[in-house]
């Protein structure tokens, strides 16, 4: 049992009051009860010390803090983040420090948990029935009535008391937070989004986000992936290790506990350590692993268990959407494929420019999701050529004047085609169908815009059709020398296309040329 007294110095600089959660955690997970004796008499003190020596609460010490004023109270209570009970008297400095106190510990240090014991050996100054109606506190003693047992009673109660108001606190900001976290949970698309934040949202419901503990934990996130579990996330020991084989990573006796834990599908608990499985409705298992720096409390497993019911329903609908995302791709390159069929053009044309889409999109700073849209969209970029003759789509020849203006038809025909939809995914379609024509010197079709009036989709595929189309053969047309090629974009900057998007297409061409080697030949 640990005692400690601070002078009752007014002058001694003041420490800033540690941030609540982490603090409230300290309470509950540390190894004595702290309680701070606040009095002007030393004898009180020392018998109070005396009465509770070498009584233990639920295996746990009471740890004694004394303060002799007030101002040496308050910087007690403002520096030592772990009270969970105050004995306070009454008349102290001035005849109402004790309720001066209690005022500043609820009113202004907004602390509702720790408990608060008046005493008094002056009720006149106090009158009892006044102070509690009127004082948030939990008990009223006086000093000469105060016995041996009543004082160790009124000490347990308001451990107890202490005990279930912070779970109950403690879990209700653990539940605020997946409730808050759940509202991203269900706007995430994508499983890479997904998995690291589920580690970080973990470690700040049971709060271990910050400070030494978040320091001396670690944790991963690993699906499996054609039979075998591979991290996805990670941080602390696991940050290096994304990409890497669960198998091979951990040692046998925590592969052994994982085992377990995904045959039975019950998540697995240990003092300072929890084993998830999260398993969606279409089969795919994922694995979690948090290893915290203090022991985990029974609060924080229900917590853990609300929230691994939520991340599986979300999991679920990010498994669904992209199943729905690869259906919408295969009808789109499918749809983009029978427009380039007609004009004798390989499928591999749509799908070249699809992922050369998204590249510039992602190096124009486009975020995942919204380069993702311009790869699925890009592939219907000639979706208007179905409304173009045979005759003139596939003349082998050079088309005359009055045929060039009906094969120019075909972007307003696209547009028409998928300007009708909501979808986010055609919306963008539209607009590519109708402005990769245009030309950012203003001279294009069918609109004759210039500049930023071309909506930058309209800008990105303007260069990756050119790019592929001169890099294929065509009726009309024999595939054209790589040096051509990047001679005529080079030339074009500013004029034909976008003079930033040209120089980043320039200056990647390794990696759009990486894609070229990919799909050229493989539709």
């Amino acid at each position: 049992m640990g005692v400690r007294e601070i002078p009752g110095d007014p002058g001694d600089d003041l420490l800033m009051f540690p941030d609540e959660s982490a603090s409230y955690r300290e309470s509950a997970a540390g190894e004595t009860w702290d309680v701070l004796i606040v009095d002007d008499e030393p004898s009180v003190h020392d018998i109070t010390k005396l009465v509770l020596s070498g009584y233990r609460f639920e295996n746990r010490e009471i740890r004694f803090f004394s303060a002799y004023d007030e101002a040496s109270a308050v910087r007690m209570l403002e520096t030592v983040p772990t009270l969970c009970l105050v004995l306070l008297d009454v008349v102290m400095d001035r005849d109402d420090t004790g309720l001066r106190m209690v005022r500043h510990i609820r009113e202004e240090l907004h602390n509702s948990l720790i408990r608060i014991i008046l005493r008094t050996g002056q009720p006149g100054a106090a009158p009892e029935k006044t102070v509690i109606v009127h004082y948030d506190i939990n008990d009223y003693k006086l000093k000469t009535d105060l016995t041996a047992d009543q004082l160790f009673v009124s000490v347990i109660s308001a451990l107890r008391s202490y005990r279930d108001l912070h779970a109950l606190y403690y879990s209700g900001k653990g539940l605020q937070k997946v409730l808050d976290y759940s509202a991203f949970l269900f706007q995430v698309r994508y499983i890479r989004e997904i998995s690291s934040g589920i580690l970080m949202q973990l470690a700040s419901i049971i709060h271990m986000d910050q400070g030494e503990p978040f320091r001396l934990a670690s944790a991963f996130f690993a699906t499996l992936t054609n039979g075998i579990f591979l991290v996805e996330a990670g941080f602390g020991r696991y940050a290096n290790h994304i990409g890497d084989r669960l198998d091979e990573l951990l040692p046998p006796e925590l592969m052994r506990t994982f085992e377990r834990t995904w045959q039975t599908g019950q998540n697995h608990y240990e003092e300072s350590s929890v084993f998830l499985s999260l398993k969606s409705k279409f089969g795919r298992m994922s694995l979690i692993h948090f290893k915290s720096g203090l022991p985990l409390m029974e609060e924080d497993r229900t917590i853990i268990e609300v929230f691994c019911a939520n991340v599986n329903i979300a999991m679920d609908n990010v498994y669904l959407g992209n199943e729905i995302d690869m259906t919408q791709k295969e009808i789109l390159f499918t749809l983009g494929e029978v427009a380039e069929a007609r004009s004798s053009e390989m499928g591999h044309h749509v799908k070249l420019v699809a992922h050369y889409s998204r590249l510039l999109a992602v190096l124009a700073g486009f975020t995942e999701e919204e380069a993702e849209i311009v790869f699925m969209a890009a592939p219907i970029h000639d979706i208007g050529k179905l409304a173009i003759p045979d005759a003139i789509l596939l003349k082998p020849a050079k088309l005359t004047e009055r045929e060039f203006v009906l094969m120019k038809t075909h972007a307003k025909a696209g547009a028409d085609i998928l300007g009708s939809s909501n979808s986010p995914i055609l919306k963008a379609a539209a607009i590519i169908a109708a402005q990769h024509h245009e030309r950012y010197d203003g001279l294009g079709y069918p609109e004759g815009l210039c500049g930023k009036d071309i909506h930058i989709y309209g800008r990105i595929v303007a260069i990756t059709d050119v790019f592929d189309a001169l890099d294929s053969k065509r009726p009309y047309k024999m595939i054209w020398d790589m040096n051509e090629i990047l001679a005529y974009l080079s030339d074009q900057r500013g004029k034909q296309f976008d003079p930033v998007l040209t120089d980043l297409f320039l200056d990647h061409l390794d990696q759009f040329m990486e894609i070229r080697n990919k799909y050229k030949f493989d539709p």
